[in-house]
């Protein structure tokens, strides 16, 4: 359908470029593959050819500012031709703050001989990434044309520009009749009187666009006394043949918004069903096609259209945070956002608060908020309203039952003033999800279909398979559609809608609770509701249900404590937190990183939060997880890179074999099982005869030769890391991982008795890591860095990946001390940059993996700089977590990955335990308090750890200054001493110049530490 091609007032065409001089395109090919631009012949007139090659898989770009004005509705046009196979293409916009980005992707783009036309409408740029997600794009200040895949080939592009495809006719209005006064066309003018019908039950009002126009919604503001009963909307594109578009029943409002994505008809007409005294429009809107792209879009639209607080926070395009409850089992996980609402379940509804005060409605817009969580860290979430007159807290926790959990909302309303209040508490229920639309993936982000809700013994009844029970009297119940009415109003004016049940087709079902009551002068009123599972029975026979779920979380979290002075109480409070975060985002065996978004099972994410755990003692998690995902692994020993409710994903990352062996080995070293080491060790066998298969491919004759040299004895190309997932790599992320799996295996036949098995590994390892460093090298001058590369290829700057070389390879003694400073230094400077430097647009908190790398080359200050940078972004910082992409812009509507991202939580608890113990496997030791802050030690009080797991068994140990010069450290029995002793590295007030261990002298130290070679032990060293 040629959409408003009969508009004589559209726009003629407009040229872009006429490719006559190429100055001001640039060419951008990463890595290996190639990209030249050249002038030549179009069909009429200049062109640009595009000769690329992208090797066995990548991607190119061609780039070109511009400074666009986008109207309403617009479409670029090109012609194009080419040569070669079929390719994925993108058209992309980039807004002014360069990291905002539009696009059109085509994923079949066929690269054929003759000239044709290629059209690109508004309706197919969509927004892409950045840190300013709006309703549309209305300036480009740059665009690019990228071609994604592999193999090479050419590209013509000739006749390039755009077209306003605006709409600019005026409608034609008519009617079944009308009052004296009140004719049908004054619905389009906004001052007007509106249109009234003639006395009658039914009645209709059609509008003639004149020509075939794209629209996205229908905007009805009714004649308050006039509302009808019922409304049909119905299209046509001839005025004969009619298509119903949506009824709308069950008491409408003073305004319907319909929301009509994609229409596109000549003819729009409403029926109508009312009262004998006719029906009334006071004014009929249209929106344009980008108003309602979708249903998401549309509805945020109209939180655009409402006054602030009526909608969810992330429907007004500004970001929301969100943190996770559920029982110490792991089941149930309910949301709760940094505003107070609440998400039932997976992707489903959610409940909203609303406060109304003799007569006033609060809602979050109008309060000022806080987060908090029970106890400052256990996942029984809570967020604080807190107005002039009163406080409403909401409080989260799930309680499990004998076979069920069943989540407890706890509402209490404080009365602030010195007078009696009417208070109403109203509980909205709306088909929203929590996570916002720009975290969207499958069936997560943005709204959640509701279909259904009724009222009846004594709950509400949800998409016929979830209830809401109240526990406290219900003063009524009300349901709309958002099509209908707008809820908020008539929780405002403190009438309910009549109906209390509806059946919304198009999932749009919206109601509320209403709890009424008088709340005297300094009162607090507390009101709970319970959200059970599905046919669950409800938990109401617990006094505190809250009570009851802080004491199974402290039992779940187990005995491993960190004794921190006050002032650094945030570094231990937040590992407590990142280790429930783990458990509460696990679903049966599988260890996931997110709540939501990433319900998914990344091995590489499993086993870096089991190890995290077993640390702490719970070592279950981590042997469940191995044991359910070695079922996945094929008989020649692939392992998948991830695992969902859709099966195995078997991406090309080869990390994921050294990460399954080190779990196991982990698990072995700190807390032995024999009965599941005999298990897991064939899947161990045929992870390292496939990692040994994979080495082979890099150890023929072709990579001894100069220009693929670097390359030789590594692990083949992968998409291990997000950044290389358009153009696989060899990434020393994978080599690292392999290096300690190969390692680890050598240690796991040991224990398994296969001595053979373990020498010969152990000589494979050796022969690795020399490859790795030799590559490292050679890399290093090919791209003339000074700085560990992530790649080969791209001999790219990626600390947070390198800092595993030390964290998990071990390889802090082996490779080159100036490299790793010049790696860790340039990281630094970075993060100071970024905290003065206002053009930054993300990071990742990954980066608190470089703690440990930055303790274990010495480097105590800059690691606990980082760490409290890093605490001090967790967001919101009161729930002390953070998501996987961190902006600089708080409240940028930008993509999250996910609330609380455990993978980085668990990341952060091996970070911060290694300030305080670390192994380091070449030379058998174990360091204690090498990254201890002096200033701990001046609050006089001991510093340390009790029950922490090691390598050589359970530790407990503490530091205390005795005075200026003096520092004591105890070491308390039951720990084995490693075959290279135990190091001592507290922070001394000058080099150390004696030393006693038990009360005799010692001499086995040097400037900084000293190596003890008993427990239990009390060391004292004097500066």
């Amino acid at each position: 359908m040629n959409v408003n091609a009969d508009d004589p007032a559209a726009q003629a065409a407009v040229a872009l470029d006429e490719f006559s001089d190429l100055a001001a395109w640039q060419a951008i090919a990463p890595g290996a593959t190639r990209l030249a631009l050249a002038p030549d012949r179009g069909p009429q007139g200049g062109a640009m050819r595009l000769d690329f090659d992208l090797g066995a898989g990548g991607f190119v770009i061609a780039r070109r500012p511009c400074a666009l004005e986008l109207p309403e509705s617009y479409a670029f046009d090109f012609m194009v031709r080419g040569e070669g196979t079929q390719h994925v293409i993108e058209f992309k916009l980039i807004d002014a703050d360069g990291h905002t980005v539009w696009r059109h992707r085509d994923e079949q783009f066929a690269l054929a001989s003759p000239w044709r036309p290629w059209c690109i409408d508004c309706s197919q740029i969509e927004f892409a990434w950045g840190p300013r997600r709006t309703p549309r794009l209305e300036r480009a200040a740059t665009l690019e044309i990228a071609l994604v895949g592999a193999g090479s080939g050419r590209l013509w592009l000739a006749q390039f520009g755009w077209r306003d495809t605006g709409y600019r006719k005026i409608p034609r209005v008519t009617a079944s009749s009308s009052a004296a006064g009140c004719t049908p066309d004054a619905i389009l003018a906004a001052d007007a009187a509106g249109w009234c019908s003639e006395e009658g039950a039914q009645h209709w009002l059609q509008i003639d666009f004149g020509c075939v126009r794209r629209l996205s919604a229908a905007l009805i503001a009714w004649h308050e006394q006039r509302i009808p009963h019922t409304c049909t909307l119905a299209a046509s594109d001839d005025g004969v043949s009619w298509r119903a578009l949506r009824t709308l029943t069950g008491g409408l409002g003073r305004t319907s918004r319909l929301l009509l994505p994609g229409l596109a008809a000549r003819l729009l007409r409403l029926e109508l069903a009312g009262d004998r005294s006719g029906c009334g429009i006071a004014h009929l809107g249209f929106a344009p096609w980008d108003f309602a792209r979708d249903r998401a879009a549309g509805v945020s639209a109209l939180a655009a259209l409402a006054p602030r607080g009526h909608y969810p926070k992330a429907l007004t395009h500004q970001q929301s945070y969100w943190t996770v409850s559920a029982a110490a089992a792991g089941s149930a996980a309910l949301l709760l956002n940094t505003e107070g609402m609440i998400e039932a379940d997976h992707a489903a509804y959610t409940i909203e608060p609303f406060v109304r005060i003799d007569g006033r409605l609060y809602s979050w817009a109008a309060v000022d908020l806080q987060a908090q969580l029970h106890d400052d860290h256990l996942p029984i979430p809570s967020v604080r309203w807190q107005t002039t007159e009163f406080t409403l807290e909401i409080i989260l926790a799930v309680v499990d039952g004998a076979d069920h959990a069943c989540a407890i909302v706890e509402y209490r309303l404080h009365n602030r003033s010195t007078q009696e209040r009417r208070a109403e508490l109203y509980l909205a229920l709306r088909p929203f999800q929590v996570t916002p639309a720009w975290q969207q993936w499958q069936n997560y982000g943005g709204l959640a279909p509701l279909t259904t809700l009724s009222w009846h013994d004594g709950a509400v009844h949800i998409n016929h398979t979830r209830r809401l029970v109240p526990l406290d009297a219900v003063a009524d119940f009300g349901v709309t559609t958002l099509a209908a009415a707008e809820l908020i109003e008539a929780l405002a004016s403190g009438a309910l809608p009549a109906a209390t049940a509806i059946d919304s087709a198009e999932g749009d079902a919206t109601g509320a609770l209403r709890f009424a009551f008088a709340l005297a002068a300094g009162a607090t009123r507390v009101l709970r509701c319970a959200v059970p599972a599905a046919a669950a029975a409800v938990t109401t026979t617990l006094a505190d249900p809250i009570a009851t779920a802080a004491a199974a979380w402290r039992a779940a979290l187990g005995d491993c404590v960190v004794d921190v002075p006050p002032p650094a109480r945030e570094l231990w409070l937040t590992l407590r937190s990142a280790a429930a975060h783990i458990l509460v985002n696990r679903d049966g065996p599988r260890l996931q990183p997110g709540p939501r978004r990433y319900t998914r099972a990344y091995l590489r994410d499993g086993v870096v939060m089991g190890a995290a755990l077993a640390r702490l003692g719970r070592p279950e998690p981590l042997r469940d997880f191995l044991r359910w995902f070695a079922a996945f692994q094929q008989a020649d020993g692939s392992l998948p890179d991830c695992v969902d409710d859709r099966g195995a994903e078997w991406l090309p990352e080869y990390d994921a074999y050294g990460e399954f062996i080190f779990g196991v080995a982990e698990v072995e070293r700190l807390h032995p099982d024999p009965a599941f080491l005999a298990a897991l060790w064939p899947p161990v066998e045929r992870a390292v005869a496939r990692l040994e298969r994979l080495r082979d491919e890099r150890l023929t004759a072709a990579y001894r030769a100069p220009a693929l040299a670097s390359r030789y004895g590594l692990l083949p190309e992968s998409m291990s890391h997000e950044g290389y997932m358009a153009y696989p790599v060899h990434a020393y992320w994978d080599d690292f991982w392999a290096l300690r799996g190969w390692r680890d295996a050598a240690f796991l036949a040991g224990r398994c008795g296969a001595a053979a098995a373990s020498a010969r590994l152990t000589a494979l390892a050796a022969t690795f890591a020399i490859d790795v460093r030799t590559s490292l090298a050679r890399t290093v001058a090919e791209h003339g860095i000074d700085f560990m590369p992530g790649a080969v290829e791209l001999g790219d700057f990626d600390p947070t990946a390198s800092a595993i070389a030390l964290t998990i390879a071990d390889e802090s003694a082996a490779l080159p001390r100036a490299l790793l400073d010049a790696t860790f230094d340039r990281y630094l400077a970075a993060v100071a940059a970024r905290a003065h430097d206002q053009q930054w647009a993300n990071y990742s908190a990954y980066e608190i993996r470089i703690v440990g790398a930055l303790v274990r080359l010495g480097r105590r200050t800059d690691a606990l700089a980082i760490t409290r940078t890093l605490l001090a972004d967790c967001r919101p910082p009161a729930w002390r977590q953070w998501p996987e992409q961190s902006w600089r812009d708080y409240d940028a509507p930008a993509f999250l990955g996910d609330l609380p991202h455990s993978w980085i939580g668990a990341e952060y608890i091996l970070a911060t335990l290694s300030l305080f113990a670390f192994e380091h496997g070449p030379h058998q030791t174990l360091t204690l308090a090498a990254g201890l802050d002096p200033a701990w030690l001046d609050a006089g009080a001991p510093v340390g750890v009790r029950n922490l797991s090691t390598h050589y068994g359970g530790l407990g140990f503490r530091v205390q200054r005795l005075d200026a010069a003096t520092i004591s450290v105890v070491i308390d029995a039951g720990l084995r001493v490693p075959p290279g002793g135990i190091v001592l590295a507290p922070p001394l007030a000058g080099p150390l110049r004696a030393a006693t261990v038990n009360g005799t002298s010692w001499h086995e130290f040097d400037a900084l530490t000293c190596v003890c070679r008993t427990v239990p032990a009390t060391v004292v060293m004097r500066c």
